[in-house]
């Protein structure tokens, strides 16, 4: 059977880690890169692994790549602190280590509980989560936020039935504030890409752009089929678009530095 090396990055993260790793009791590997928690992250990162590093976050990509360098299992699995590794999910990762077969990487659904509630539907719920691959067969993108790993070759993927339970936003006030982050992390990408906002394209980035994505949430990924939850969800893409586009003006017209 081939070998797993668990991944994942954190910060203040004492309250979600355990619960992470104890999802992967399977795991022959844990790997933690830790941005200068200051309560007891590090601690329980101790009880489960001895390897165990300390970087400054400059960007998610690149943090996110850092780690899985570090790595020497066969295959790895990238997770976030508030994510959970479902009974289903496990029996498939433990399915494809045992077998070897011709797959790099596999993507999987993540059911994210927002405000203590599943959302199945949207974007949100879809295989878009490239997640396991064989070590030295993908490479994150260097994105400040919102970072994947793409696969050497990207024909070589499958999917992982099973869910990784995601739980994030736990109150309004959380989600406020990484809105407000990840805002502004997604503007200074968007600025790194050639993409500004002038007196002529205005209107395009402040009215058409968050209602675009309104409907693509709502109507185009099926969030209507959720009810208020899909509606809430597509509220809340609009925001975030919107407020990207508000930092991104600040970018282009000098009244904000970029992030690293």
């Amino acid at each position: 059977m081939d070998s797993l090396a668990v991944v994942v990055i954190t910060r203040d993260e004492e309250e979600n880690l355990a619960e992470c790793l104890d999802s992967v009791p399977f795991a022959d590997e844990i790997i933690i890169v830790d941005d200068g928690s200051s309560d007891s992250t590090l601690d329980v990162a101790g009880r489960y692994t001895e390897k165990v590093f300390r970087r400054r976050l400059d960007r998610f990509g690149r943090q996110k790549q850092f780690a899985i360098e570090q790595a020497n299992a066969d295959w790895i699995l990238v997770l976030d602190a508030d994510e959970r590794v479902t009974p289903e999910l496990a029996q498939s990762i433990k399915s494809v280590l045992a077998e070897s077969g011709p797959i790099d990487g596999y993507r999987l659904r993540r059911r994210t509980w927002l405000f203590s509630e599943p959302v199945t539907c949207t974007g949100w719920y879809k295989f878009a989560h490239l997640r396991l691959f064989r070590r030295g067969k993908a490479r994150y993108v260097d994105r400040r936020v919102h970072e994947f790993p793409e696969l050497e070759n990207p024909d070589r993927c499958g999917r992982l039935q099973g869910d990784l339970d995601h739980f994030t936003y736990a109150s309004l006030d959380e989600y406020r504030e990484k809105l407000d982050r990840y805002s502004r992390l997604a503007a200074s990408d968007w600025y790194d890409a050639g993409r500004r906002v002038t007196w002529i394209t205005a209107p395009w980035w402040m009215l058409v752009v968050p209602w675009a994505a309104f409907v693509r949430e709502f109507f185009v990924q099926g969030g209507w089929r959720g009810g208020r939850v899909g509606l809430r969800i597509a509220a809340m893409s609009r925001e975030s678009a919107a407020l990207t586009v508000r930092y991104l003006r600040r970018l282009t017209v000098g009244a904000m530095t970029p992030s690293p």
